[in-house]
């Protein structure tokens, strides 16, 4: 997984959005914030290959509690993603690592107001 250090240029993008930015360096402890209050989210920004759990399956149990919030999968390019089963855990968009800050900005505008049309 990644450091904290390596989520300072995405925590920058995330702040100027006006997004208020929790990290987490294990899906583990990502779900346990989220569980303790679901409501105070706006989008979940996931990186691929967290060592204790699978992207996949933290998708599937941030989707069960907020069916309608946002998730944005930042995964490697030439890794083999089944974009459909992604998709089915409650992925909504996808950005390549590393990770572009102008393309992440994009893809959390995008997935915002994507959100906001359907709440």
């Amino acid at each position: 997984g990644s450091t904290p250090e390596g989520l300072t240029p995405m925590r920058r993008v995330l702040e100027s959005a006006g997004l208020t930015v929790e990290a987490a360096t294990s899906g583990r402890a990502a779900l346990e914030t989220f569980r303790s209050e679901p409501e105070g989210w706006r989008v979940v920004v996931l990186e691929d290959g967290l060592q204790d759990v699978s992207t996949e399956s933290l998708g599937v149990e941030i989707s069960r509690v907020r069916p309608d919030l946002p998730i944005i999968l930042c995964f490697e390019p030439g890794k083999t993603v089944t974009l459909d089963r992604i998709r089915a855990s409650g992925v909504t968009e996808f950005v390549a690592t590393p990770v572009d800050p102008e393309e992440l900005a994009v893809a959390v505008e995008r997935a915002l107001r994507t959100s906001a049309r359907r709440g």
